[in-house]
């Protein structure tokens, strides 16, 4: 596992920190050169597994576009995953962490509420959890329309979303985002970001 501590905006004194399987990789999201990023973490794959360039492109398309999207809101944490299963399944990730405010109090129960309340997506399963180190979270799952077409036909990605309320403000929540195109695998990621978030713990800011 990876440990990996995020620094959140100057507006709260918390800073957060979780786990990460092997293999991810943290983008640096401070600077230009985030396709660069991008091209030395495919080499690097490359340079360990020859096969890996008969799966480069497709995966290429799907981090890209997960970037795109991290990079247009207001993120403060990306990490990708790129690789390919033994069948030869090419499979990609993303998993973000950005900060909102609640339309009230930053208290679970209220959070689910409001989302059930302006529920869109089809099949979308929304509950309340516990987590270890921050407690009550809002959980919601759902499938999502992208703008492409998949290696495999598809046109959706498994969203896992984590809504938690910040410790020193009533009316800040931060919001995890997993992400995969990877459909056939869409149980094994939901069960891999529930672990990774079973970590999520705040953490005073570095001064």
């Amino acid at each position: 596992m990876t440990s990996i501590t995020g620094a959140e905006p100057a507006d709260v004194s918390s800073a957060f920190w979780m786990n990460l399987p092997d293999g991810w990789v943290v983008l640096d999201l401070d600077t230009k050169d985030v396709p660069v990023q991008l091209q030395e973490l495919m080499d690097d794959a490359q340079s360990r597994d020859a096969s890996f360039a008969d799966h480069r492109g497709v995966l290429e398309k799907q981090i890209k576009t997960m970037i795109r999207s991290a990079r247009s809101s207001d993120v403060s944490f990306a990490a990708i995953l790129a690789t390919f299963s033994e069948g030869g399944l090419p499979v990609s990730a993303s998993l973000t962490v950005s900060l909102h405010d609640a339309p009230e109090a930053a208290d679970a129960h209220k959070i689910l509420s409001e989302i059930d309340a302006d529920n869109t997506e089809v099949g979308r399963s929304n509950r309340v959890i516990e987590l270890p180190y921050v407690g009550n979270v809002v959980r919601s799952a759902y499938l999502q329309n992208m703008n492409y077409t998949s290696f495999q036909g598809n046109a959706k990605n498994a969203i896992f979303q984590y809504f938690i309320p910040l410790p020193d403000n009533a009316r800040r929540i931060a919001v995890v985002t997993g992400v995969t195109p990877t459909l056939p695998l869409t149980e094994a990621f939901g069960g891999l970001f529930d672990a990774v978030l079973s970590t999520f713990q705040f953490i005073a800011a570095p001064k």
